[in-house]
C-alpha cells in the first residue's frame, strides 16, 4: 500500500510540474502579445480614435496574464509544501470572476450571469476577508504583540 502512495504522488508531482512547464510558458507568451498588443495599441493612438474595444481587450489580456501567474505561484506552493494556499486560491477566483464582469458584454449575455457574477465576487471577497482575519488572529496568537523580531511577525501564520 505504501508503494502505492509514493508512486500516486511521484505521477501527481510530475503532472503539476509539467502544468506548471506550460503554465510558464503560456504566461511567457501572453506576456509578449500583450507587449506587441501595447505597443501596436500606442502607436495607432489618436485623441479622436480611441477605441473602448482595444483598451479592453488589453485589459483582458493583463488580467488572464495575472491569473496565469497566480494558477503558478499556487502550483509551485503546492509542489513546495504540499500544501494548498487558499487564500491564493481565493485571489485567483477573484481575479477571474472580476476580469469575467469587467470584459461583460451586456448585448451577447444576460443580466442573470452578472448577477451571478456579482453573488459570486461578494462571496470570494468575503472568504478572502475570512481567511486574511483569520490568519492576523493566528498570529495574533502564536506571536503575541512585542515578544517577537519583526520579521517573524511578518511571516503569515500559514507558513509555519
Amino acid at each position: 500500500m505504501d508503494y502505492i502512495i509514493k508512486k500516486t504522488e511521484l505521477v501527481q508531482r510530475t503532472i503539476l510540474t509539467i502544468l506548471s512547464i506550460l503554465a510558464t510558458i503560456l504566461l511567457f507568451v501572453l506576456t509578449g502579445q500583450l507587449i506587441v498588443s501595447l505597443i501596436h495599441f500606442i502607436k495607432n493612438i489618436s485623441i479622436n480614435n480611441i477605441s473602448i474595444d482595444a483598451i479592453f481587450g488589453l485589459l483582458g489580456s493583463f488580467l488572464t496574464a495575472l491569473i496565469v501567474l497566480e494558477l503558478i505561484e499556487n502550483i509551485s506552493a503546492y509542489l513546495k509544501d504540499h500544501v494548498l494556499n487558499v487564500e491564493v486560491a481565493v485571489t485567483t477566483a477573484l481575479i477571474a470572476v472580476s476580469r469575467k464582469i469587467i470584459l461583460f458584454e451586456s448585448e451577447k449575455e444576460s443580466y442573470e450571469k452578472l448577477i451571478a457574477l456579482g453573488i459570486a465576487v461578494i462571496g470570494l471577497a468575503l472568504a478572502y476577508y475570512l481567511l486574511h482575519k483569520s490568519h492576523s488572529e493566528k498570529q495574533k496568537v502564536l506571536f503575541g504583540t512585542n515578544t517577537v523580531s519583526k520579521a517573524m511577525s511578518k511571516r503569515r501564520a500559514s507558513d509555519i
